[in-house]
């Protein structure tokens, strides 16, 4: 079988032979490696030097799971979760339903529009952050009305930064190129591999997230922000990270560019 799915770990592209063995590839250069039975995956993956532990199941089009680093035994407090946008069996009526409640979402979607703090950096090991800027972006509005009532937390700073990214991706960009901040990333011989950009939101309206990137001395504000342990908030806030930007793909970049 042949799965594809687009979720917060970009596409995974997965397959599973008739023993259950199970692999995929993921963003640029990711792999999985496990066994996949009934409906649930057990395995590990490897990306740009690490590796670490995965579990996830399969519900018709949904993939919820989750990852750590390091292949010791542990909690897992990272997500992956995703939605199949293609595989190799004929498409059943259950599936089809929920494509079309998918796009009927879609098509009733109230959104509003905010400000946004936004940076695009590389890795830091080959250069600075090509900057920040204020960006006029959409948001769900039923999103926006928990934050402005201060309901805070993991999974709702998550979903409000990944509706920001999917909905507003080429805003992003088109703001950035006036500026000509991304003019090397134009480059023909940028080294895309070295330097594999990341887009991270770091304001949401007057919501300030920068304790979560800025961690030293503010261990307590992100916790608050995230609704966790400040004892274990280090850990939580290099999961959060990992989970929550966006990855500034080669050919996403050069498509959004036209």
């Amino acid at each position: 079988m042949n799965y594809t799915f687009k979720g917060n770990f970009g596409t995974l592209e997965l397959v599973v032979d008739d023993n259950g063995t199970a692999s995929g590839t993921y963003q640029k250069g990711g792999t999985l490696s496990g066994t996949y039975k009934d409906g649930e995956f057990e395995g590990e993956w490897e990306n740009k030097g690490l590796e670490g532990l995965i579990e996830f199941t399969i519900t018709g089009d949904k993939l919820e799971g989750n990852w750590k680093k390091g292949l010791e035994p542990g909690s897992m407090k990272g997500k992956w979760e995703g939605e199949i946008i293609d595989n190799e069996m004929s498409p059943n009526p259950e599936h089809e339903d929920n494509l079309k409640e998918n796009l009927i979402t879609n098509v009733v979607r109230k959104s509003t529009e905010i400000m946004s703090e936004i940076e695009i950096y590389p890795m830091q090991t080959y250069g600075d952050s090509y900057g920040t800027n204020s960006a006029s972006v959409q948001i769900d509005l039923s999103l926006l009305n928990k934050l402005k009532k201060g309901e805070t937390n993991y999974e709702i700073l998550r979903d409000a930064i990944f509706d920001i990214l999917d909905n507003n991706m080429k805003t992003i960009i088109d703001y950035f190129m006036i500026f000509n901040e991304l003019d090397d990333l134009t480059d023909a011989n940028y080294d895309w591999f070295h330097m594999d950009p990341k887009i991270r939101i770091l304001t949401i309206g007057k919501l300030d997230l920068s304790p979560i990137y800025n961690l030293e001395g503010q261990e307590f504000e992100a916790a608050l922000l995230l609704n966790k342990e400040v004892k274990e908030i280090e850990d939580w806030v290099s999961d959060f990270i990992t989970d929550c930007q966006y990855g500034l793909d080669e050919d996403v970049f050069k498509k959004l560019l036209n």
